[in-house]
């Protein structure tokens, strides 16, 4: 039904998407999107001035997503989230004195991990990819308005950007850019995964899954197309997590 009201909204179609979300707020009140209709409706009822405003700035919007569009191969480059500098630099004052390094043999870095096709590395920045199956373009983009808006109130501070992506004619994929290691990623993983559920509700929870995966990963997944079996290696890493 919000899925409906935003289609009549873009016909401009104002009474009918103010019908079908109040008939949201009224037969489903406990649901999340109780407050996104109220707050859609409060907006449709002040469309007109928001548009003369936007108007009157000269505001260019982005042109629509209508299709989902094979990836061109470019490589995804972003900052390394969460909050850390890309190349920090010690202070000017700092006095580097020689000596004996020592070293812990209680604190050694996680080895490589491989299956033969893919090879998996913790220390590697990852980025977070939602896998959505047989979804159509449109409720594809409003996921990515969701997490958007998801990001800008909960993660504001990290940036984080998202990006469509496909691996098929049938899976897509919304890329979540991009995490310092793994453990990051997956600390933000676990978050999104429990917060879709209300996020885009619209949405069954068995058309989509969240991973994380390096850049290297992700150009070879695309190549192969092989999910499963880079699913097997993470769960390899992480067993049962993934």
């Amino acid at each position: 039904m919000y899925i409906e009201s935003v289609y009549y909204i873009r016909k401009k179609d104002d009474s009918t998407a103010t019908k079908t979300l109040e008939q949201i707020i009224t037969q489903y009140p406990g649901s999340p999107l109780k407050e996104k209709a109220v707050t859609m409706i409060d907006v449709l009822k002040r469309r007109s001035s928001i548009e003369n405003y936007l108007s009157a700035l000269s505001v260019e919007r982005a042109k629509e997503d209508s299709q989902i569009v094979v990836y061109d191969d470019a490589t995804i480059s972003k900052g390394v989230l969460p909050g850390i500098t890309n190349n920090p630099q010690k202070p000017k004052d700092a006095v580097i004195i020689p000596g004996k390094a020592v070293i812990d043999p209680s604190k050694k870095l996680p080895p490589t991990v491989s299956n033969g096709t893919f090879s998996f590395n913790a220390l590697t920045p990852q980025y977070v990819i939602m896998v959505l199956n047989k979804v159509d373009p449109v409720y594809i983009s409003e996921a990515r308005n969701a997490f958007v808006r998801y990001n800008r109130e909960k993660f504001s501070s990290l940036g984080i950007e998202i990006t469509k992506d496909t691996l098929d004619e049938n899976r897509a994929l919304l890329v979540f850019t991009q995490f310092e290691t793994a453990d990051a990623a997956i600390n933000y993983r676990d978050k999104i995964k429990k917060d879709a559920t209300s996020e885009i509700s619209w949405l069954p929870v068995e058309k989509y899954s969240f991973y994380i995966i390096s850049n290297a990963n992700l150009d070879l997944l695309k190549q192969n197309g092989n999910l499963q079996n880079y699913i097997e290696l993470l769960n390899k890493q992480y067993p049962g997590k993934f």
